[in-house]
């Protein structure tokens, strides 16, 4: 709930069913979630005394796991091992180790964002270095998909971009239709939801693993 900076829990009639963390114990303001296995969330948190926390189970302590300036997007691996991690103004995906305590280690790079920086010698597209990274998920195999200024961008596990996805209305340029958050459902967990502004779109993906 960015409005009251707090994180809550939904019933299945849409209505909120109690608060998990309120607005007096976040360290800056709220971001991202990445849930893990064992009922424990990641939280990104931006601001001077931002980062990423991880909230157990049982506990309503946001316990520090990495300080990063402005981080933005998480994404945990489907082995629950390895969480990437976006940050604002950054054009690189970050990947952690993950321990079962939800202790983050070994910072690498693991792919580098897409910035439309001269595509297919056009020069109507906005040429900027910051794709303004902000959700991501990622499918049974370990791929990777990174809601951004200019689409939705997909790596292969190997983190090669494969490509981006655009939607109705969203050139690659800014505005204000630009994919903002995605995750897997459905049957066999085989279609990508994808929010775009006001609207959801649903993408039935051929996904493996």
């Amino acid at each position: 709930d960015r409005t009251n900076n707090s994180i809550v829990l939904f019933n299945k009639d849409t209505h909120v069913d109690t608060t998990i963390v309120a607005s007096i114990v976040t360290h800056g303001k709220l971001g991202h979630l990445a849930s893990d296995t064992v009922g424990g969330l990641f939280v990104s948190t931006r601001g001077d005394s931002g980062g990423v926390f991880y909230l157990t189970s049982n506990d309503k302590t946001l316990n520090n796991v990495a300080k990063l300036l402005n981080p933005a997007g998480l994404a945990l691996h489907p082995n629950g091992k390895q969480l990437w991690i976006t940050r604002t103004g950054d054009y690189t995906v970050w990947v952690f180790d993950v321990t079962e305590s939800g202790i983050l280690s070994n910072k690498r790079a693991f792919a580098e964002l897409f910035r439309a920086d001269a595509r297919y010698s056009r020069d109507d597209l906005e040429r900027i270095v910051d794709a303004s990274p902000e959700g991501m998920t990622a499918d049974r195999a370990g791929g990777l998909y990174v809601t951004t200024r200019f689409g939705l961008q997909v790596f292969s596990p190997k983190g090669r971009l494969l490509g981006v996805m655009n939607f109705p209305d969203v050139p690659l340029r800014w505005n204000h239709h630009r994919p903002f958050t995605s995750t897997f459902g459905g049957p066999q967990m085989s279609t990508l939801y994808v929010t775009c502004w006001q609207s959801i779109f649903a993408l039935k993906m051929n996904v493996s693993g």
